[in-house]
């Protein structure tokens, strides 16, 4: 199978990590046991967002190895959406103090254990950005490639690992694997133009099995499952298998033109705006409570999760119209000083 073919409908593993994401933090819906169980599994939606973001990382900052130009990238990616979001969760919340609002601008209010924080996955995506350029150079360094993999992949698990006992710290460094796994996984492809059909085979069966150990798991260690990183743990080897295979349903899908738009049209709204969407699933609770709905309450819970999409495309505009305006003026200042 084609590397590029496979690669091009990350944006739908995007859409379905998004999904699972948003619908694991929603009471159970329906009365569907395949519905719930996608709801008490969406979490990992978090580790296909690591592992795309590793692949797509490893390819990003091989177009020019600048660490500034990459870091730049991702900033104007992030930054206006992530401080639109930051000023509604302020206005809400008043007693912020000022070295906390400082600790959320800089994405350390997670780490730096802070009262009020926005959110943990904004301080691990800086974190993985900033060890980018070294996973990438360590991984060039040499000829014996698949060794530097196992060793980068056992310094990341055992970092997750000595965090087992500290569940917030936990929730982010035993994924720190699956991004590893992402940068390396992105190294292997972009030196090989076809995979091999049978080895996406054994990683989707691998997929399975370890995901069918995983409900098992939770299951039965309901109590302690957060703690020792069951929840995360088993992520590190269901989420490759899982994203080639829906690239290989997408394949199968795409055969048919008509559903071939369907696939593109819900990558490129949903798949290409998850961090918005993200973002407006953070604020929900936070709106809800701006628009006069008592906290806690039946009709709070529903106001927060019907604001999300509104939400989500107010933060999706101003991030893009934000950039088109940068984009506009860095174009025309370049002709500027071409013309002097």
């Amino acid at each position: 199978m084609e590397t590029k073919k496979l690669l091009s409908y990350r944006n739908i593993w995007m859409t379905i990590a998004i999904i699972g994401a948003v619908t694991f933090h929603m009471n159970p819906i329906g009365n569907n046991a395949a519905v719930h169980l996608f709801q008490k599994i969406g979490y990992g939606g978090v580790d296909i967002f690591l592992f795309a973001s590793g692949i797509g990382c490893y390819y990003s900052y091989g177009r020019d190895h600048d660490p500034i130009s990459f870091v730049k990238r991702r900033m104007l990616k992030i930054l206006p959406m992530y401080f639109l979001a930051l000023g509604i969760y302020f206005f809400r919340h008043e007693s912020v103090t000022a070295v906390e609002k400082i600790a959320n601008v800089l994405s350390y209010s997670f780490f730096g254990g802070f009262g009020h924080c926005f959110n943990w996955y904004i301080a691990m995506m800086w974190l993985t950005y900033i060890l980018v350029p070294y996973v990438f150079d360590f991984i060039n360094s040499g000829k014996k490639r698949v060794s530097r993999y196992a060793i980068l992949f056992i310094i990341a698990l055992l970092m997750g690992i000595s965090f087992i006992g500290n569940d917030n710290m936990l929730i982010a460094f035993s994924r720190m694997p699956i991004f590893i796994v992402g940068m390396c996984m992105g190294d292997y492809l972009s030196s090989h133009e076809k995979i091999n059909g049978y080895a996406i085979l054994g990683m989707t069966l691998v997929s399975m099995v370890m995901m069918v150990m995983l409900v098992k798991l939770l299951d039965m260690y309901p109590d302690t499952a957060w703690s020792y990183g069951i929840y995360w743990f088993p992520y590190i080897v269901i989420t490759p298998g899982l994203c080639f295979a829906i690239s290989v349903v997408c394949m199968g899908i795409s055969k048919v033109a008509a559903l071939a738009k369907v696939l593109a049209v819900i990558g490129k709204v949903i798949g290409e705006n998850t961090l918005a969407i993200y973002l407006a699933e953070n604020l929900g609770a936070y709106v809800s409570g701006l628009l006069g709905y008592e906290w806690d309450t039946i009709e709070h819970y529903n106001m927060s999760k019907i604001v999300i999409i509104p939400l989500a495309i107010i933060i999706a505009v101003f991030g893009h119209t934000f950039n088109y305006i940068y984009k506009k003026y860095t174009s025309s200042k370049v002709k500027e000083n071409t013309n002097v």
